[in-house]
Protein backbone atom coordinates (compact mmCIF):
# COMPACT_ATOMS: atom_id res chain seq x y z
CA UNK A 1 0.00 0.00 0.00
CA UNK A 2 1.39 3.41 -0.76
CA UNK A 3 2.35 5.50 2.11
CA UNK A 4 1.61 9.25 2.05
CA UNK A 5 3.33 11.96 4.44
CA UNK A 6 1.72 14.57 5.83
CA UNK A 7 3.27 17.12 3.45
CA UNK A 8 1.80 14.89 1.27
CA UNK A 9 -1.82 15.07 2.25
CA UNK A 10 -2.02 18.98 2.70
CA UNK A 11 -0.63 18.96 -1.04
CA UNK A 12 -3.18 17.14 -2.12
CA UNK A 13 -5.67 18.86 -0.11
CA UNK A 14 -5.06 21.93 -1.52
CA UNK A 15 -5.32 20.97 -4.88
CA UNK A 16 -8.47 19.90 -4.09
CA UNK A 17 -9.55 22.97 -2.54
CA UNK A 18 -8.03 24.82 -5.35
CA UNK A 19 -9.99 22.96 -7.95
CA UNK A 20 -13.00 23.39 -6.08
CA UNK A 21 -12.45 27.51 -6.36
CA UNK A 22 -12.15 27.35 -10.02
CA UNK A 23 -14.94 25.27 -10.65
CA UNK A 24 -17.07 27.43 -8.92
CA UNK A 25 -15.53 30.69 -10.74
CA UNK A 26 -16.10 28.92 -13.98
CA UNK A 27 -19.52 27.75 -13.36
CA UNK A 28 -20.53 31.36 -12.43
CA UNK A 29 -19.05 32.73 -15.31
CA UNK A 30 -20.91 30.55 -17.20
CA UNK A 31 -24.30 31.92 -15.84
CA UNK A 32 -23.54 35.27 -17.31
CA UNK A 33 -25.84 36.25 -20.23
CA UNK A 34 -22.49 37.53 -21.76
CA UNK A 35 -18.89 37.00 -22.35
CA UNK A 36 -17.31 40.02 -22.72
CA UNK A 37 -13.67 40.76 -23.19
CA UNK A 38 -11.61 44.28 -23.06
CA UNK A 39 -7.91 44.55 -24.93
CA UNK A 40 -5.90 48.05 -25.75
CA UNK A 41 -5.66 49.12 -28.77
CA UNK A 42 -2.43 50.55 -29.67
CA UNK A 43 -2.38 54.51 -30.53
CA UNK A 44 0.29 57.08 -31.35
CA UNK A 45 -1.23 59.87 -29.20
CA UNK A 46 0.58 60.78 -25.93
CA UNK A 47 -1.27 60.60 -23.13
CA UNK A 48 -4.36 58.96 -24.21
CA UNK A 49 -5.56 55.59 -24.57
CA UNK A 50 -8.20 53.24 -26.08
CA UNK A 51 -9.70 49.96 -25.83
CA UNK A 52 -11.97 47.98 -28.03
CA UNK A 53 -14.36 45.60 -25.70
CA UNK A 54 -16.28 42.95 -27.84
CA UNK A 55 -19.85 41.30 -26.48
CA UNK A 56 -20.64 38.10 -27.09
CA UNK A 57 -24.58 36.65 -26.61
CA UNK A 58 -23.33 33.20 -25.28
CA UNK A 59 -27.29 32.31 -24.52
CA UNK A 60 -29.55 30.49 -26.92
CA UNK A 61 -32.09 33.42 -27.14
CA UNK A 62 -31.81 36.82 -28.74
CA UNK A 63 -30.91 40.08 -26.40
CA UNK A 64 -30.46 43.74 -26.36
CA UNK A 65 -27.27 45.32 -26.17
CA UNK A 66 -26.82 49.03 -25.21
CA UNK A 67 -24.94 50.84 -27.54
CA UNK A 68 -24.96 54.98 -28.57
CA UNK A 69 -25.12 55.49 -24.51
CA UNK A 70 -25.30 58.77 -23.76
CA UNK A 71 -25.20 61.48 -20.65
CA UNK A 72 -27.32 63.48 -18.14
CA UNK A 73 -25.45 66.53 -19.94
CA UNK A 74 -26.16 64.95 -23.44
CA UNK A 75 -22.59 63.77 -23.71
CA UNK A 76 -22.05 60.62 -25.79
CA UNK A 77 -19.64 57.59 -25.06
CA UNK A 78 -19.25 54.70 -22.24
CA UNK A 79 -20.09 55.44 -18.49
CA UNK A 80 -17.07 55.89 -16.46
CA UNK A 81 -17.12 54.98 -12.43
CA UNK A 82 -14.69 53.04 -10.65
CA UNK A 83 -15.86 49.99 -8.67
CA UNK A 84 -16.95 50.38 -5.40
CA UNK A 85 -15.39 46.97 -3.75
CA UNK A 86 -11.85 48.60 -5.35
CA UNK A 87 -11.30 51.81 -6.01
CA UNK A 88 -7.88 51.11 -8.10
CA UNK A 89 -10.48 49.60 -10.74
CA UNK A 90 -11.82 51.77 -13.57
CA UNK A 91 -15.25 50.66 -14.73
CA UNK A 92 -15.98 51.25 -18.37
CA UNK A 93 -19.74 50.87 -18.65
CA UNK A 94 -22.63 50.13 -21.31
CA UNK A 95 -25.62 50.00 -19.05
CA UNK A 96 -29.01 51.50 -17.87
CA UNK A 97 -28.65 52.51 -13.72
CA UNK A 98 -31.66 53.06 -11.27
CA UNK A 99 -32.89 56.88 -10.92
CA UNK A 100 -30.79 59.29 -8.99
CA UNK A 101 -32.16 59.62 -5.55
CA UNK A 102 -31.64 63.40 -5.54
CA UNK A 103 -33.45 66.13 -7.39
CA UNK A 104 -32.44 67.08 -11.13
CA UNK A 105 -33.39 69.55 -13.75
CA UNK A 106 -32.29 67.83 -16.48
CA UNK A 107 -31.48 63.94 -17.65
CA UNK A 108 -30.84 63.01 -20.89
CA UNK A 109 -29.28 59.62 -20.32
CA UNK A 110 -30.19 56.58 -22.03
CA UNK A 111 -28.81 54.03 -24.96
CA UNK A 112 -30.22 52.41 -28.03
CA UNK A 113 -30.46 48.75 -27.98
CA UNK A 114 -28.73 46.91 -30.36
CA UNK A 115 -30.70 43.14 -30.88
CA UNK A 116 -27.78 40.40 -30.73
CA UNK A 117 -28.64 37.02 -32.04
CA UNK A 118 -27.46 33.66 -29.91
CA UNK A 119 -23.54 33.43 -30.68
CA UNK A 120 -23.04 36.59 -32.37
CA UNK A 121 -21.06 39.49 -31.26
CA UNK A 122 -20.83 43.16 -31.43
CA UNK A 123 -17.77 45.70 -30.62
CA UNK A 124 -17.39 48.97 -28.93
CA UNK A 125 -14.55 51.19 -28.64
CA UNK A 126 -13.49 54.62 -26.61
CA UNK A 127 -10.47 56.51 -25.98
CA UNK A 128 -9.41 57.34 -21.98
CA UNK A 129 -7.40 60.05 -21.10
CA UNK A 130 -6.16 61.54 -17.66
CA UNK A 131 -7.14 63.20 -15.35
CA UNK A 132 -10.59 61.42 -15.82
CA UNK A 133 -14.01 62.84 -14.82
CA UNK A 134 -16.60 60.54 -13.39
CA UNK A 135 -19.70 60.48 -15.86
CA UNK A 136 -23.58 60.60 -15.01
CA UNK A 137 -24.42 58.43 -14.46
CA UNK A 138 -23.67 56.38 -12.50
CA UNK A 139 -25.73 58.95 -10.17
CA UNK A 140 -23.86 58.47 -6.30
CA UNK A 141 -25.08 60.11 -3.69
CA UNK A 142 -24.98 63.59 -5.43
CA UNK A 143 -24.19 65.77 -8.04
CA UNK A 144 -20.35 66.08 -7.54
CA UNK A 145 -17.99 64.02 -10.08
CA UNK A 146 -15.34 62.52 -8.66
CA UNK A 147 -12.09 63.65 -10.87
CA UNK A 148 -9.54 60.06 -10.95
CA UNK A 149 -5.65 60.22 -11.31
CA UNK A 150 -3.42 57.62 -13.54
CA UNK A 151 -1.58 57.04 -10.60
CA UNK A 152 -4.41 55.82 -8.49
CA UNK A 153 -5.98 53.10 -10.95
CA UNK A 154 -4.54 49.81 -11.26
CA UNK A 155 -7.09 48.03 -14.03
CA UNK A 156 -9.78 48.71 -16.08
CA UNK A 157 -12.99 46.41 -16.35
CA UNK A 158 -15.96 46.74 -19.08
CA UNK A 159 -19.54 46.43 -17.36
CA UNK A 160 -22.60 45.47 -19.97
CA UNK A 161 -26.52 45.84 -19.10
CA UNK A 162 -27.90 42.88 -20.95
CA UNK A 163 -31.51 43.12 -22.00
CA UNK A 164 -33.50 40.25 -22.99
CA UNK A 165 -36.00 39.94 -25.58
CA UNK A 166 -39.65 40.85 -23.94
CA UNK A 167 -42.08 41.26 -26.56
CA UNK A 168 -43.71 44.73 -24.96
CA UNK A 169 -39.85 45.57 -25.64
CA UNK A 170 -39.99 44.71 -29.35
CA UNK A 171 -42.91 46.51 -29.78
CA UNK A 172 -41.28 49.64 -28.59
CA UNK A 173 -38.12 49.29 -30.32
CA UNK A 174 -40.21 48.32 -33.35
CA UNK A 175 -42.02 51.86 -33.05
CA UNK A 176 -38.72 53.89 -32.59
CA UNK A 177 -38.41 54.39 -36.42
CA UNK A 178 -36.63 58.02 -35.53
CA UNK A 179 -33.77 55.72 -33.93
CA UNK A 180 -34.32 57.73 -30.25
CA UNK A 181 -33.10 55.65 -27.89
CA UNK A 182 -34.33 54.17 -24.21
CA UNK A 183 -33.95 55.51 -20.64
CA UNK A 184 -33.54 53.38 -17.84
CA UNK A 185 -37.31 54.21 -16.89
CA UNK A 186 -38.51 52.86 -20.16
CA UNK A 187 -40.98 50.05 -19.59
CA UNK A 188 -39.64 46.47 -20.81
CA UNK A 189 -43.08 45.29 -20.28
CA UNK A 190 -46.55 46.38 -22.42
CA UNK A 191 -48.43 46.50 -18.78
CA UNK A 192 -49.02 49.47 -16.46
CA UNK A 193 -47.51 47.23 -13.44
CA UNK A 194 -44.24 46.11 -15.83
CA UNK A 195 -41.00 46.29 -14.61
CA UNK A 196 -38.26 48.78 -16.26
CA UNK A 197 -35.82 48.44 -18.50
CA UNK A 198 -33.14 48.88 -15.65
CA UNK A 199 -34.64 46.19 -13.75
CA UNK A 200 -34.60 43.56 -16.40
CA UNK A 201 -31.14 43.86 -17.07
CA UNK A 202 -28.62 41.46 -16.43
CA UNK A 203 -25.26 42.45 -15.88
CA UNK A 204 -22.08 40.71 -17.63
CA UNK A 205 -18.30 41.93 -16.70
CA UNK A 206 -14.91 41.37 -18.47
CA UNK A 207 -11.93 40.54 -16.94
CA UNK A 208 -10.03 42.73 -15.42
CA UNK A 209 -7.15 44.35 -17.70
CA UNK A 210 -4.03 45.77 -16.47
CA UNK A 211 -3.61 49.76 -17.10
CA UNK A 212 -0.63 50.96 -18.93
Amino acid sequence: MRQYTLRSILIIGFLAWYGGVVMVLSAGQNDLPAAVSIQEIPTQVAGELEYEVIVVNRTSEPVYVPTNTYRTNGSTGPYFSVREDDMTVLLVAWRFYSPPKFMMIIERAGAQLKLLPPNESTSMRFKVSFPLVETMPPYGDGHRRKVFDRAALRKIQAEIGVVPMIDGLQQMIRSKQDGSGFHALSPAENTESGKRIYEVQQLSYSEQVELR
